[in-house]
């Protein structure tokens, strides 16, 4: 499963929050093609159909069908870059610190 490091929950806790998106909004991560070679990570109103949606302590974070199994013992963690942007990141597991419930 995906652990999330607590700024990238953090992050992700205040989607809903920004103007002019729903208290359904999250951060969605999948992938185009059943061979995942690259995965999309964007802010979302509402899941797409099939997605498993997760709960990270108040985070939402909607995988698609094709990233469940590329996202498998992977950590998400977020930084800003230069420019003040939030920068998503997909590393090998290293400690959870944020275990998440199916919503």
């Amino acid at each position: 499963m995906l652990t999330i490091t607590e700024n990238a929950r953090d992050y992700v806790r205040q989607i809903p929050s920004q103007p002019l998106l729903p208290s359904t909004a999250g951060l969605r991560i999948s992938s185009p093609q059943a061979a995942v070679t690259q995965l999309t990570v964007r802010i979302e109103q509402e899941p797409h159909r099939g997605d498993k949606v997760f709960d990270y302590d108040g985070a939402r974070i909607f995988l698609g069908p094709n990233a469940l199994d590329a996202v498998r013992g992977k950590m998400l963690d977020a930084v800003l870059d230069d420019s003040g942007r939030i920068q998503f990141q997909l590393t090998p597991q290293a400690m959870a610190v944020a275990d998440a419930q199916v919503a």
